[in-house]
């Protein structure tokens, strides 16, 4: 699974991080994460997919990108993530790469994970 794990400060510029590891495996990503970090975190996306689909996510956001895994998460990389996703993973799967993609927007901006 690919998700995008969103660190809010408060403050502009938010960041997200992007990774991938086994769909029972993101609550436990996300506690282990926010052990490190002063900000809140919650999952705001996933993608059902392998390590193929996190490289093609990092490629598409490149421009965006900070450090490691970590992206800004700036209007247009929210907007992708809204309104894109769905034909990403379209092109993927199309490409050999198989994973289902029902997970689209799993996690609501309301939602509230990570302590928020």
């Amino acid at each position: 699974m690919v998700y995008f794990i969103l660190c809010d400060g408060g403050i502009a510029p938010r960041y997200a991080k992007i990774g991938c590891c086994k769909s029972e495996d993101v609550e436990q990503r996300l506690r282990k994460l926010q052990t490190g970090c002063p900000y809140p975190l919650r999952v705001i996306f996933t993608i059902e997919g392998d390590h193929e689909v996190e490289k093609a996510v990092h490629r598409e956001l490149r421009l965006w990108h900070r450090r490691g895994e970590w992206y800004e998460m700036t209007e247009q990389v929210l907007a992708w993530v809204n309104d894109e996703a769905a034909d990403f993973a379209a092109a993927i799967m199309a490409s050999g790469v198989t994973f289902d993609y029902g997970h689209y927007n799993k996690y609501s901006a309301g939602d509230n994970r990570g302590g928020k």
